[in-house]
Formats: C-alpha cells, sequence, structure tokens
C-alpha cells in the first residue's frame, strides 16, 4: 500500500490468526522493524500453528508495518488497516467479486480467518461487515473478537487478553478472599491490553 508494506502468512489452506498493526515511532525503529518484518511474521505465524494444534483452522499471522509518512492519528490507522484488509480480500475473492488485475496461480477458493493483535483490536467488526459488503461466504467467520451481535466472542471478556486475565485474577482473589496487594503474580501482554498470558 501507499502508507504501508504489509504480510500475510499461513501454514495451511484454512488458518486463522491476528493481524498487528506495527506503528512509525523512530526512523531507527522504523529501519530495524522493515528489516526483519517478514521473519518476524513468519515466525508470529509459526507460534499461532502450534497454538491452534487442536482447532480445525492451522496457524497464520499479518503484519501491518506502518512507512513514516503514514497517518498517525486512530483514523489513519485505521484506513490503512482498511486498505490492507482489502487488499486480503482482493486475493482471496472468487474471480467474479475481485478487484481486478489480480492473476491467480493458486486456482481454489481462500480461506482466511483474522483476529486481533496489537493496534486492530477495535476494528474487527468493521472488517467481518466489510467481507460481507464485498461478499465473502464466510464472511460471519473472517474475524474473531467482534460483537457478539454479528456471532462474535469478545476476546476481553473470556481471558483472552492481558486485560481480561487480569480481570479472572481479580475474581480468583475475591472467591479465595485474598487481596491483591497481598500476592505476586507475574504477567507479560501487549502494550494496548490486547494479549495475554499468565
Amino acid at each position: 500500500g501507499s502508507t504501508f508494506r504489509g504480510f500475510h502468512v499461513r501454514f495451511r489452506d484454512v488458518a486463522r490468526g491476528g493481524i498487528r498493526l506495527i506503528p512509525f515511532t523512530s526512523q531507527q525503529a522504523y529501519a530495524k522493524n522493515a528489516e526483519t518484518q517478514f521473519n518476524e511474521n513468519f515466525d508470529l505465524a509459526y507460534t499461532q500453528n502450534k497454538k491452534n494444534k487442536d482447532i480445525p483452522e492451522f496457524g497464520s499471522k499479518g503484519t501491518i508495518l506502518l512507512y513514516p509518512n503514514a497517518p498517525t492519528s486512530g483514523k489513519g490507522q485505521m484506513l490503512t488497516f482498511q486498505k490492507y484488509v482489502a487488499a486480503l480480500l482482493d486475493l482471496m475473492l472468487p474471480r467474479a467479486k475481485r478487484s481486478g488485475g489480480i492473476v491467480d496461480h493458486y486456482g481454489r477458493d481462500e480461506l482466511l480467518f483474522l483476529g486481533p493483535d496489537e493496534g486492530t483490536a477495535d476494528w474487527m467488526e468493521w472488517a467481518a461487515l466489510y467481507a460481507r459488503q464485498r461478499g465473502y461466504a464466510f464472511w460471519k467467520s473472517f474475524t474473531t473478537g467482534k460483537p457478539a451481535r454479528l456471532g462474535g466472542i469478545p476476546h476481553d471478556t473470556y481471558a483472552m487478553t492481558t486485560r481480561s486475565v487480569h480481570r479472572f485474577k481479580l475474581g480468583c482473589l475475591r472467591k479465595a478472599r485474598r487481596d491483591e496487594a497481598d500476592v505476586t503474580k507475574v504477567q507479560t501482554g501487549g502494550p494496548d491490553g490486547d494479549l495475554g498470558s499468565n
């Protein structure tokens, strides 16, 4: 895209994984990110593949590296995400529904399912509705993390994010009648609270 470089890596024909936005923070950070983006994307997809071992979809991951000239506002970053999703759908949709000019060497329908990751958690509803608008047959399952009214399971409600893992811990402490100040907990997670592990 004109404001980003995007990759999407998957390990099997039917795959699910998050889309990560990598914002421009400095020229030095951008140079490092530009040099390592594909390798990082591959490693993230490989890890997702291991995490998906118990579900039908194999692992995948997408990364969107914002160029230095990319808009930095929330709306600008969402527009970049929208361009990335539109490009994926251009490649995935049957020939009659594509934007044109796409050469298909695969010859079969593409099945990708996206999820939230750093910087994209709030845009999953838009992606599902856009996929429906573009005629993607599997638009209802195109994204996870969308509202329940669209068939989604909110990740931050069911201990799939940093915030919800913390809320779960608080609930356990209440049940055990323990004060949070009296326990030690170590948790890692994404900078926006959208990833979690304990």
